[in-house]
């Protein structure tokens, strides 16, 4: 598979939207259509993500509206919860919250963050991001993980 649109974890590269199946390691991606519809699908391993699309524009006051949305509302994904990603050769790293995932052709490996000191590590460590303020923040992030997964 030579690059493509991976919507932030599975390919690094574009890709012309062209019916496709194959293996970005460590996922397993696959662009279709269907009615009208395109579906992008990606797998790393039994934990399949798509996204459906039209191929024509989208129109510009509805995605500002959403747009919008994403950036600033509690409910939205982007506003409630901390998210890095970064691919690695053949793996892909993802902080989301306290929880660490490491995916690899060998599998897969999950590490919880237990503090505000081990957050502002890893983010400088192995994403590259020197940000010691989201230290503050680590009270929300750890009620957060409480709210989805429970006390520990």
């Amino acid at each position: 598979c030579r690059g493509g649109v991976g919507l932030g974890r599975s390919q690094g590269a574009p890709r012309p939207p062209e019916p496709h199946a194959c293996r970005h390691e460590p996922f397993a991606v696959s662009l279709s259509r269907r009615a009208g519809w395109w579906r992008y699908t990606d797998d790393a391993g039994g934990k399949p993500f798509f996204y459906e699309f039209r191929h024509e524009p989208a129109d510009p006051d509805r995605l500002a509206h959403w747009n919008a949305w994403q950036e600033s509302d509690p409910g939205s994904n982007f506003v409630g919860n901390l998210v890095a990603q970064r691919r690695l050769g053949s793996g892909h790293l993802v902080l989301r919250g306290q929880v660490l995932t490491e995916r690899s052709g060998a599998g897969e490996r999950v590490r919880i963050l237990g503090d505000a000191a081990e957050l502002d590590a890893v983010l400088r460590e192995r994403f590259g991001l020197e940000v010691p303020e989201v230290a503050d923040r680590w009270p929300a992030i750890a009620a957060r993980h409480r709210e989805l997964f429970g006390d520990p």
